[in-house]
């Protein structure tokens, strides 16, 4: 919350993620690159291209994640090349890691998960609006925000949801998991 300053980045970006506690990977798909920064210096590292637009950003075991229109491409950080493209039937601006696996959407009600490989494992169940946030609990099993205003429980093989109650919250959409936090409130109730 202090220091706060913006760095110019030449193009209009659509996700971040971040790769250590000083640098962060930006797409800017009109650009179809990935910038990776070194916020703390305040300059670029290195520009990695990817072979379209890229809508999408996560990493997964030190490797990019990006999703682009019918393809999501998996990055080596230290040589900028692409190590696998999955072939997939939609835009993958939405994308999530949780633990060696990570998953993907785009204003559909329905995720699909993938191995860290890029193997499909499996599409959840359609819940009854597009998903717009996912997060994930230690359990394998997920949350998410849908374009309805509700949040959902996945189950961790992404068969089975339900509604979770959120009266008086204000999910704004967003929606995330502090795994420390929880853990202080299980503490306290025992």
């Amino acid at each position: 919350g202090s220091g706060a300053y913006t760095i110019p980045l030449g193009g209009k970006p659509w996700g971040v993620t971040t790769i250590t506690g000083s640098t962060v990977a930006v797409i800017l798909p009109y650009n179809q690159v990935v910038v990776v920064y070194d916020i703390n210096r305040r300059v670029k590292v290195r520009t990695i291209p990817v072979p379209g637009c890229c809508w999408g950003i996560t990493i997964i075991n030190n490797r990019l994640v990006v999703g682009g229109i019918g393809e999501i491409w998996t990055i080596d950080l230290q040589t900028g090349k692409i190590i696998n493209t999955i072939q997939t039937d939609k835009w993958n601006c939405r994308l999530h890691t949780s633990g060696d696996r990570f998953f993907s959407s785009h204003a559909l009600p329905y995720l699909t998960c993938y191995n860290q490989s890029g193997e499909k494992l499996y599409t959840t169940t359609s819940l009854p609006s597009d998903i717009r946030y996912v997060t994930s609990l230690q359990d394998g099993s997920i949350y998410v925000t849908c374009g309805d205003d509700k949040v959902y429980h996945v189950s961790s093989d992404g068969q089975n949801y339900q509604h979770v109650q959120t009266e008086g919250l204000n999910t704004g959409g967003l929606i995330r998991y502090n795994q420390n936090r929880s853990e202080e409130r299980r503490v306290g109730k025992e």
